[in-house]
């Protein structure tokens, strides 16, 4: 998603006045470089990853979570930067809607062109049997649209687009196995306080 949102919105009121305004200058540019990096990753980074990634600003990470600028989710192990997010989640929306309005447009297309390529022949044949062996299960993915309404109708604290985006690019596994029931992988990213309370198994 990176090259179809390359930027967000700096606003030099909340940098001159927010609580990142305290911080000092090192501090302060270690920040931007950590939301450039949170934005390219599509707003989904584990915090191993961002500590490792900016080994060399480990102070910096310590200062930003104690004062609660960068966010850290201890079930999931997920940094949140709230501005980024709300952005993010704001832009894909958009995004999608345009995407799929596109898609309804160029079907024709794009199916005249499916038909065409039918001949073609994949080379690597291993690929295509593992893609096959994960396709014959009885789990099916969800459609982002799934994932929001579900997230609605429970009322659940948890960000529709950043979860469909983690399983979308990291695969729908938890560990090693094959994910079963998405709606429960959805209610292990709930806040503890949250989690709870819900224990549907709908």
């Amino acid at each position: 998603m990176a090259k179809e949102l390359p930027y967000f919105r700096f606003t030099v009121a909340e940098w001159m006045n927010g609580d990142i305004s305290m911080m000092s200058k090192e501090v302060k540019g270690d920040f931007a470089d950590i939301c450039a990096f949170y934005w390219f990753k599509d707003c989904s980074i584990d915090l191993a990853k961002l500590k490792q990634r900016f080994s060399n600003a480990t102070a910096s990470i310590k200062e930003l979570l104690k004062e609660n600028i960068i966010k850290h989710n201890s079930e999931t192990d997920f940094v949140e930067i709230n501005f980024l997010d709300e952005q993010y989640e704001a832009l894909s929306n958009l995004h999608e809607a345009r995407r799929l309005a596109g898609q309804k447009g160029g079907y024709s297309k794009a199916k005249a062109k499916h038909k065409q390529g039918s001949g073609y022949k994949d080379n690597n044949k291993d690929n295509d049997k593992e893609k096959d062996k994960y396709n014959r299960g009885k789990f099916s993915p969800p459609t982002i649209e799934d994932v929001s309404k579900y997230i609605q109708e429970k009322g659940y604290d948890v960000s529709p687009m950043k979860w469909f985006n983690h399983y979308t690019a990291n695969g729908w596994m938890v560990g090693k196995n094959k994910m079963k029931d998405w709606k429960a992988a959805i209610r292990t990213w709930l806040p503890d306080k949250k989690k709870e309370v819900h224990y549907d198994f709908n």
